[in-house]
């Protein structure tokens, strides 16, 4: 019995130990008048992914460089579009300290724009072909993903979703009535 308990203990502080997966990012999208707030969660192998995407960064390796970087980074592979196609400003960004995990960088990334239709997320793809992210949006409970395969979300509207909900409830109400009959 003492030999399954020591097991059992191990197994768990074992797998307890393990790094955040490093294929998956998260984006809480906020929606405002005048901009965009994302609060994003990166894993740890971000540093990686700004290595690959400017090399001559390890050789400068500083905080100043690293910002730089990372900037021409978000403005790249992160792009909210409006309904005419046009991209939102990159207008600030600023990391959150994070209590309890260690292996993840939040950052709060602030759009200038109004009317999001479009998000185009390729972050990471440039370091794994399998990296997905995860995006929720506060205003509408919806949840959707990017990978390598589709990388651009089309953002329901209101009215989209009003309208599926109508027909929904239409639907229902036919089947309802029909057994009635």
């Amino acid at each position: 019995m003492k030999k399954l308990f020591l097991i059992v203990f191990c197994c768990y502080f074992i797998t307890e130990g393990f790094p955040h997966e490093p294929n998956h990012a998260y984006f809480k999208i906020i929606k405002k008048i005048t901009e965009v707030e994302v609060i994003a969660e990166f894993p740890w192998s971000l540093r990686n992914a700004l290595f690959l995407y400017c090399p001559a960064l390890e050789k400068h390796n500083d905080s100043i460089s690293m910002d730089v970087v990372f900037k021409e980074y978000l403005i790249e592979n992160l792009i909210l579009l409006d309904a005419n196609g046009t991209s939102f400003e990159l207008d600030s960004y600023e990391y959150l300290e994070m209590e309890g995990h260690v292996h993840q960088n939040t950052y709060k990334i602030i759009y200038k724009g109004e009317n999001l239709h479009k998000i185009k997320n390729t972050i990471m793809f440039n370091l794994y072909f399998s990296q997905t992210n995860y995006h929720s949006f506060r205003e509408s409970e919806a949840f959707f993903t990017t990978t390598s395969k589709s990388n651009l979300i089309v953002i329901p509207t209101i009215s989209n979703i009003v309208l599926w909900m109508l027909l929904s409830l239409t639907v229902f109400m036919f089947i309802f009535i029909k057994r009635m009959i």
